[in-house]
């Protein structure tokens, strides 16, 4: 049951956190649009709403993916700073008087930092898959900006994809070229090319519908393998190619998974489309964005001790140091598991807990630190 002082711990840290938030967030938005006014400015002609709009539409974007990246550092640094703060003011030592154990004190503040790393987990999983198209639309661009393609092979066909340029808020690729290999899917090395491509879902299955085909479907050498991958469309030049090799993968790939959903992770784990590699970082992200809220209460759980310590000779900045010290320790450390994880050293389950593993030994060795 909450308290009246719990009740008011909460409300604290949600006005710091999100003062917190808005002024980093301010701050970003403000650098990068006093770097990049001139881009939004080129495709306005004087009208200032229109302006207005295109750099509010951009920017709300954005911040989904700010908040993603910086969400559980900002929640760690407002429990920080209202530790400080209660101190400062004398509020915790009258509470301790009483008889009420510290991590009691502080259990609100740690549930209110645990549920940050919910929100981040929220809008990883329900806002950025569906506004992922958009991260890289450029500044004041209203249609979908292009970009280079980087080739990619099908591993469960090993149909190559490539174009010259992908629109990824379109799922569409200009001037296609599919390379069908020999022997299963055509008897001899064939090459489609077409006016674009559009990444949809036809009779059930995913693939790409090449418009404008150049090449007559019915005298390419296709094996019956490739007649079932290749479909043309009634009525058109239009052919379907078969695939579940989508626009994310064709550009940036290396970081497509932190834009998927957690079904789509499970999704492209099992299908043999992906390669070693490719699955490998599929299972990281999928274990890291369920451990990371672990982490980050095991993290909260590690500063209550190092900012309420028992009498030091540096007082509170040492404690607050010290706290960013262990904090940073952790933080790297997740870079360092998830560099050998990504190489293969270690299993990608092993990847995830790692950090979390580390801050628990970190927490038995401080937790007789703390002021009772």
């Amino acid at each position: 049951m909450l308290t009246t002082f719990d009740r008011y711990l909460i409300r604290s840290y949600c006005v710091a956190f999100l003062i917190v938030v808005v002024s980093m967030l301010g701050l970003f938005v403000v650098i990068d649009l006093t770097d990049n006014a001139d881009e939004f400015a080129r495709n306005f002609d004087g009208d200032l709403q229109p302006l207005v709009m295109s750099i509010a539409k951009y920017y709300s974007v954005q911040s989904l993916f700010f908040f993603d990246a910086a969400g559980s550092m900002l929640g760690l640094a407002t429990l920080v700073i209202l530790l400080i703060q209660l101190q400062r003011r004398g509020q915790i030592a009258p509470i301790l008087a009483a008889g009420v154990p510290t991590f009691r004190l502080t259990r609100p503040l740690v549930l209110c930092v645990t549920g940050v790393g919910l929100l981040v987990f929220a809008n990883r999983e329900i806002l950025i898959p569906k506004y992922a198209h958009l991260k890289h639309v450029q500044r004041g661009e209203n249609t979908g900006t292009s970009h280079r393609v980087e080739a990619v092979y099908d591993f469960e066909t090993f149909v190559m994809i490539d174009g010259e340029r992908l629109i990824p808020s379109e799922a569409r690729l200009l001037a296609p070229r599919f390379v069908l290999p020999t022997p299963t899917v055509a008897k001899e090395l064939t090459v489609i090319n077409g006016h674009e491509a559009h990444f949809e879902t036809h009779q059930g299955q995913p693939g790409w519908r090449i418009t404008n085909v150049v090449e007559e479907i019915e005298q390419l050498p296709l094996t019956g393998v490739g007649r079932q991958l290749l479909k043309p469309i009634p009525n058109s030049d239009d052919v379907f190619v078969q695939t579940s090799i989508g626009p994310d993968i064709l550009f940036k790939r290396k970081s497509a998974e932190c834009y998927l959903a957690s079904g789509d992770i499970v999704d492209r784990i099992r299908n043999p489309a992906f390669t070693t590699l490719s699955v490998r970082n599929l299972q990281l992200e999928f274990h890291r964005r369920f451990v990371e809220p672990i982490v980050l209460f095991l993290c909260a759980m590690l500063t209550v001790p190092l900012m309420i310590q028992k009498e030091t000779k540096g007082g509170l900045p040492i404690n607050t140091a010290m706290s960013f010290l262990f904090l940073g320790i952790v933080w790297v450390a997740g870079f360092a598991f998830t560099f050998v994880g990504r190489i293969g050293w270690i299993t990608p389950a092993l990847t995830a807990w790692g950090p979390a593993i580390l801050t628990g030994v970190m927490i038995s060795q401080v937790r007789h630190r703390v002021t009772t």
